[in-house]
């Protein structure tokens, strides 16, 4: 996360302030020193839904922004790695409890049944090296973005071999980002997370305390 000093503490607290559930990979605050959110974390495991009234005492009144990446190991394609429980109901009950005018929930492709009215986002449609589908329940009307997949990509998920600093430009990051090759399978790239919230500014005068389109998400290729 950001190093808050005394020079930068009041422009910090200007800016939207923003939650991030599932501190694990999730949304990598570090690729955003100029973006319009601060990263507050916390760790919501199974059973622990009481840590929605710490934030709601604490900062309730502030959070503008909640962002939920729930475990996708129940849901995940590579059957060997399928393990865990489904944590997205913890997530929606808790952003709901919170009530920000903005959340998103985060899963892959897998978990579409247990999100409402999801959206799905592809890296091919912002150039990125990596497809990495990635589905989106918002509190917000949002909408998908079409696939232009190229003939090969420079990575695939879970790709063990790929060179850490390669990996991590295909995402959008840093080279010099802090994050080894596994987190980088896990994080959402920066512009899935700019995507989103710039919809939600072009949407909401229009559209506050709507949901995510109804229609389908475009056909890949």
């Amino acid at each position: 996360m950001p190093v808050v000093t005394d020079q930068t503490l009041d422009d910090l607290w200007d800016r939207p302030l923003a939650l991030d559930l599932f501190a694990g990979a999730g949304v990598d605050a570090d690729d955003f020193p100029a973006g319009p959110a601060v990263a507050v974390r916390l760790e919501a495991a199974a059973g622990a839904a009481s840590a929605g009234e710490e934030v709601e005492g604490e900062y309730a009144d502030q959070i503008e922004v909640v962002w939920a990446s729930a475990p996708c190991t129940f849901a995940t394609g590579l059957q060997f790695a399928r393990s865990g429980e489904n944590l997205i109901p913890l997530a929606r009950d808790l952003c709901q409890e919170i009530d920000p005018p903005v959340w998103i929930l985060e899963n892959v492709p897998g978990a579409r049944d247990h999100l409402q009215n999801p959206v799905q986002l592809c890296g091919s449609a912002f150039g990125l090296g990596v497809r990495k589908h990635r589905l989106f329940e918002t509190s917000f009307f949002a909408h998908g973005t079409a696939c232009s997949h190229p003939d090969s990509f420079d990575y695939a998920i879970g790709d063990r071999e790929a060179p850490v600093t390669g990996y991590r430009q295909a995402h959008g990051l840093s080279p010099h980002s802090p994050l080894p090759a596994k987190a980088v399978r896990e994080v959402i790239p920066p512009a899935y997370v700019h995507e989103l919230l710039d919809q939600y500014i072009h949407y909401a005068p229009h559209s506050h305390k709507t949901t995510s389109t109804t229609e389908p998400d475009p056909v890949c290729p």
